[in-house]
């Protein structure tokens, strides 16, 4: 297992080079942070714990990728944010179709 003293940069080009526990490191690292600012634009913990789920999936198969990226939790913050605008954005084209259908 990898010590904590590892800057994301570092985590960022262990997880290039196919590092699992690096990986596993950096998620660990992050959800912390990351769970109660999805929690609180989504407001739905399951919505929340997809995001999370769909942002670190995206670093995972983005990963050859990830050595050229200079600030990685900036990096992360952009993932998770568009990952939850787009959520609410699906949410507000769902209700509005739900209105006309109604109406």
């Amino acid at each position: 297992m990898h010590d904590a003293t590892y800057t994301d940069n570092e985590l960022f080009r262990l997880i290039a080079e196919g590092d699992e526990a690096a990986f596993r490191l950096l998620f660990h690292r992050y959800v912390p942070e990351l769970r109660p600012l999805v929690m609180h634009i989504t407001k739905t913990a399951a919505v929340t714990e997809d995001i999370i789920q769909e942002t670190f999936l995206r670093l995972w198969i983005s990963r050859d990728k990830l050595d050229t990226i200079e600030n990685p939790r900036s990096w992360l913050l952009r993932i998770v944010f568009y990952q939850s605008f787009t959520y609410l954005r699906r949410q507000g084209v769902h209700t509005k179709a739900m209105d006309v259908i109604a109406a």
